[in-house]
């Protein structure tokens, strides 16, 4: 069982925000959204490892969210880390790039990362990309 305890020092170095990068593209090619996208991540430590539950939606804005907390995660944390996606509405190439990140970041560290729950689109992205194996398997 997983108790829901901070597992990140409130010195975490982690933004709250990230910044949108988009002035080197065409204005045709930024998205045209009024609200900047949101994300929550709840940080849970348990016996075999960590859960990062994400709430909302991992893309351009607030992947680096994700990056920093998986870093502070493997850095100062033993065991397997997993990231569940069952409330992550959506995610884009960014979003797809900061999971491929932490698949390699925890596997250098030779421990185990596990995505529950990603939607069928990301499923399979994951395993066209060779990231197949970090997807649980459905029960």
């Amino acid at each position: 069982m997983t108790t829901a305890t901070p597992a990140l020092p409130t010195t975490s170095t982690c933004p709250s925000t990230a910044p949108v990068h988009d002035a080197g593209r065409p204005p045709s090619a930024r998205a045209t959204r009024t609200e900047p996208a949101a994300l929550t991540v709840t940080v849970a430590r348990g016996a075999r490892g960590t859960v990062l539950r994400l709430d909302g939606e991992l893309e351009a804005t607030t992947a680096p969210l994700l990056d920093c907390l998986v870093a502070d995660v493997v850095d100062r944390h033993r065991g397997d880390l997993s990231v569940d996606l069952t409330r992550t509405a959506f995610c884009d190439v960014k979003g797809l790039n900061s999971l491929l990140a932490a698949r390699r970041r925890v596997h250098a560290r030779g421990r185990h990362l596990t995505l529950v729950g990603p939607d069928p689109l990301l499923r399979h992205l994951l395993r066209i990309s060779g990231a197949g194996d970090v997807v649980a398997s459905a029960a």
